[in-house]
């Protein structure tokens, strides 16, 4: 009997150690180097102007106006050869964020076929004291993270889109896309001469939604609550990002800004039902 318990713990103990190692895997194909930038500058090339980048490089800002020898800070900015920055990388077992932060990833689980992703992470005292350093370089919630040498990210996948989320859904982070080549060109025209070819962009979709009576989802960016399912509808209130909500009911179908779903009636975790545009609600089952 003994020898039998340990066998299976053993296996077990083996799968979970195959499983761990293949999400691993599959997050670093999904995560290799200057794929995915910050959301940011899809709102920057949608804006028409280069100014409106600053609004979230703080630290570009504060800069005294003679930070280089020859060039005072928002010039050496714009001539800059590295746009589009900010980006996010999983390499061996560091995952890199924006601007030198870096941590140890420990623990890769696949939540749900490669959409959800929970991945633990620890940094060293001397690593904790690098990523404060820079905190304020982008315009992240960098206090969800830098006060703690352990915690847990959620990368949840949707289209060009990678939502990530600290401890739950909740707790949002951080938006960053994936631009085509073509898109990432004008990105850089757009900073360095403040004008670009709007024909050559392909704006970045989130997926369309098929989503089922039962579900739990969260809300992906604010998004109304109606009494019925239009866009005319009288608005029962606004949900933020991160709200979840169980769909209890399917309604039409339509879309809207590009994306393709269904009208939802939804039930809050207070109670309060009502009906939303399903194509700004994510599945969070984990499988």
């Amino acid at each position: 009997m003994k020898k039998s318990v340990l066998i299976l713990l053993l296996f077990f103990s083996l799968s979970s150690a195959f499983s761990q190692d293949e999400s691993k895997q599959y997050l670093r194909e999904l995560l290799p180097h200057k794929k995915w930038q910050a959301s940011f500058y899809t709102d920057v090339l949608k804006s028409k102007d280069r100014n409106t980048a600053l609004n979230y490089l703080p630290s570009t800002r504060a800069r005294p106006k003679r930070y280089f020898e020859h060039l005072d800070a928002e010039q050496y900015w714009y001539e800059a050869d590295y746009w589009p920055g900010d980006d996010i990388v999983f390499v061996e077992n560091w995952l890199g964020l924006p601007v030198a932060h870096s941590y140890d990833v420990i623990d890769v689980r696949d939540l749900n076929n490669r959409r959800i992703f929970k991945v633990a992470v620890k940094v060293s005292d001397s690593i904790l004291e690098q990523n404060k350093s820079v905190e304020d370089a982008i315009d992240f919630p960098w206090d969800l993270i830098n006060t703690r040498s352990k915690f847990t990210f959620l990368f949840l996948f949707d289209g060009d889109f990678l939502d990530i989320f600290v401890d739950d859904f909740s707790k949002h982070f951080a938006t960053f896309c994936r631009y085509t080549d073509e898109t990432k060109q004008e990105i850089k025209n757009l900073i360095n001469y403040n004008s670009y070819d709007e024909e050559n962009v392909t704006w970045p979709k989130r997926e369309n939604k098929n989503h089922k009576a039962g579900s739990s989802c969260i809300v992906i960016e604010s998004l109304r609550l109606r009494k019925e399912e239009n866009t005319a509808s009288t608005t029962l209130q606004t949900m933020v990002r991160g709200t979840r909500v169980e769909i209890t009911a399917i309604g039409k179908q339509q879309t809207i800004d590009g994306i393709t779903a269904n009208w939802v009636n939804v039930k809050l975790e207070d109670g309060t039902e009502g009906w939303c545009f399903g194509g700004w609600l994510v599945d969070i089952t984990v499988q």
